[in-house]
């Protein structure tokens, strides 16, 4: 007995699909947002405080390892979101989808060249979406500006130099 045909994937499957890609991917922009927050209020914390070289060090590497974490893992699901949506817009244009959890997870198996190579892929992230290009380009970046900030001021206590506007002394 043969496996029996597999039926095309309706468009309110095909949206659901795509609405939990697009829920995870902010559900991860939210806790990779959160913890920098409260890793950047401890770096603030620390910094006016005396020997805090060690301290800064440490929570420095955290800052590293989580900012890592947050790009390796919300740009790929990005282009999840954006393969999805490329299955739905193929549906809505009448194209059969088959099997679509199996076509993501291939897709998500593929390296980032080849994810590139699809067409709606590369059709929806050519159009300059403002807002990933925000959340996982512009807050990033704010956010390493903040430590090099925090770290300056580290560096301008341990040399001695006063900073009178900051510190109020």
């Amino acid at each position: 007995m043969s496996a029996p045909e597999p039926k095309p994937a309706s468009v309110e499957y095909l949206a659901t699909l795509w609405g939990t890609q697009d829920a995870l991917l902010q559900q991860y922009r939210v806790i990779f947002v959160t913890i920098q927050s409260i890793l950047v209020s401890f770096g603030g914390l620390i910094v006016f405080r005396p020997n805090n070289l060690g301290p800064m060090i440490a929570i420095s590497a955290i800052v590293g390892v989580t900012m890592y974490l947050w790009l390796s893992v919300c740009r790929p699901r990005a282009r999840s979101v954006f393969f999805c949506q490329g299955m739905l817009l193929q549906a809505e244009a009448g194209e059969a989808i088959y099997r679509p959890v199996h076509s993501l997870k291939t897709f998500q198996g593929l390296s980032v060249t080849e994810q590139r190579k699809d067409r709606y892929v590369a059709l929806l992230t050519g159009r300059g979406t403002k807002t990933r290009s925000k959340m996982d380009g512009i807050l990033p970046a704010m956010f390493v500006i903040g430590w090099i900030l925090l770290w300056l001021l580290l560096v301008l206590q341990l040399v001695k130099v006063e900073i009178r506007f900051i510190t109020g002394s």
